[in-house]
């Protein structure tokens, strides 16, 4: 009996040695997840603070047409922090082109990681380039 189970034991972990051996292609999405110092609302835009080179900041501009439901030029989105993590925004990219933007924040403005910009847009670029986001990190 002892054999027995012993012979059935080794087949059970041999077969699932070999169909546990799986080919992965590798991908054509890519992402940067990126730490979030700072995020202030501006009427036309979201002004992120993040963390570069682990000791550096700089600074992005995202649209808020690339947040909003609806819009055309959409390709971003607004998530909520899960307990205990700090914030940060994934830039995803597909064959080494920028498809999408999410930012993970908290979802209550009342968080020291929000702050609110006045002013007019003419100070603000209409678009970030993620490419040069990506080269700082």
């Amino acid at each position: 009996m002892k054999k027995l189970f012993a012979v059935v034991l080794a087949l059970f972990v041999l077969t699932g040695a070999v169909f546990a051996e799986k080919y992965f292609e590798e991908s054509e999405y890519s992402y940067l997840n990126i730490p979030i110092l700072k995020i202030y609302e501006h009427k036309s835009a979201y002004v992120v603070i993040y963390q570069a080179h682990g000791v550096t900041t700089r600074e992005c501009y995202i649209p808020k047409t690339w947040i909003n439901q609806g819009s055309k030029e959409r390709c971003g989105k607004i998530r909520p922090l899960p307990t205990g993590l700090q914030a940060y925004m994934t830039l995803i990219y597909k064959d080494g082109e920028f498809t999408s933007i999410y930012l993970t924040v908290p979802s209550k403005h009342d968080d020291p990681v929000w702050g609110t910009l006045m002013g007019d847009d003419s100070q603000l670029p209409n678009q970030i380039d993620p490419s040069v986001i990506a080269s700082y990190l």
